[in-house]
């Protein structure tokens, strides 16, 4: 499916945009983070790519010292500003990031995870040598912020808009806004932002940004780990379903009107993932989701055109199918050590 740069050399762009190597806006949102900003002011100086600037966007409806924690940590970058954020969840959060950013690409670095050294400048000569949009790079899971890494695999993929898109249908690249670096310019020309009424701003807005962009890397090597811990939003699944379910919802017209000879593809995507996000809900809502009248008409419309045996499975035995997906989950979507 994926295309190699060796081989797509007649797509990639001939002529770099940067001179030199590019200025990097580091947005970190946070709330009640006060025990992280020490250590999250650590890994970014321990970054290898040096031209940053750094916008830590603070709740000040935060409960602990985390304002001031920011504060006395601004000194230590050579470029750092914090802005409070008065309303608003994380999308909001990012969204002022946005607006503050002057570098010529922006990264959403969530404050308690471990970006490894290497990470931004791995992104960054990745967009540099195929002059991309967007870099997604690879992450592990685990509850260490230390953890052996096995998979050797660093490559770099290229892809179109729709090879990404498709490859995110798949579940083959990451759809959280930590794990990509983004063109400011392309930003900021869509109008692209972040839902900041809701939950799963990320899916939003990356299959948003994949949709207006000409290259799309993503580098193999895990160097971002990504810490699980129990006291985040992701950790409420009625929550977190429902977020992701109307996500996929306003996705489905976005790409019926904007990505017509996408669409077929990315609504049998869709239908899939709606499914699976709402086995992440407890029984009483994931029932009310089996029962509810537009949802069983999307999923009759696609079984219409092709049978899928894992859809008819849950058509036919919903209740069996939430188990056997909670069980996926636990043993295999979110296993200690995961990677892309």
């Amino acid at each position: 499916m994926f295309l190699t740069a060796t081989v797509r050399n007649n797509f990639i762009r001939k002529t770099p945009r940067y001179r030199c190597m590019p200025k990097v806006s580091i947005v970190v949102p946070v709330f009640n983070g006060s025990r992280y900003i020490e250590r999250n002011t650590q890994y970014i100086l321990e970054q290898e790519h040096k031209d940053i600037e750094v916008i830590f966007v603070a709740d000040s409806r935060s409960t602990d010292d985390t304002l001031s924690k920011i504060r006395n940590v601004l000194p230590e970058f050579g470029h750092a500003i914090m802005v409070e954020q008065e309303k608003g969840g994380l999308g909001q959060a990012r969204n002022l990031g946005i607006e503050r950013a002057t570098g010529d690409l922006i990264w959403f670095l969530d404050v308690d995870d471990r970006p490894l050294p290497r990470y931004l400048s791995n992104l960054v000569a990745a967009q540099q040598e195929h002059d991309a949009d967007v870099v997604l790079g690879n992450s592990i899971m685990s509850k260490e912020l230390d953890p052996k890494i096995k998979r050797k695999k660093a490559g770099t993929v290229v892809m179109n808009r729709h090879e990404a898109m498709a490859a995110r249908g798949k579940n083959r690249i990451p759809v959280t806004a930590w794990s990509m670096i983004i063109r400011a310019g392309l930003i900021k020309k869509n109008g692209l932002r972040f839902i900041e009424d809701g939950y799963a701003e990320d899916i939003d807005f990356t299959y948003r940004l994949l949709s207006v962009s000409d290259v799309i890397c993503f580098c193999e090597e895990p160097l971002y780990v990504y810490v699980q811990s129990g006291d985040s939003m992701c950790s409420n699944n009625n929550v977190r379903g429902d977020g992701e379910i109307k996500s996929y919802v306003r996705l489905v017209e976005y790409m019926r009107e904007k990505e017509p000879e996408f669409f077929g593809t990315f609504h049998k995507n869709a239908v899939f993932m709606m499914v699976r996000s709402a086995a992440r809900m407890d029984a009483e809502h994931y029932m009310e989701f089996v029962r509810d009248k537009s949802m069983r008409a999307m999923l009759d419309e696609e079984l219409a055109n092709q049978v899928e045996p894992e859809m008819v499975f849950f058509k036919m035995f919903p209740r069996a199918y939430r188990k056997i997906a909670r069980a996926y989950f636990k043993l295999v979507f979110y296993r200690e050590g995961k990677t892309f």
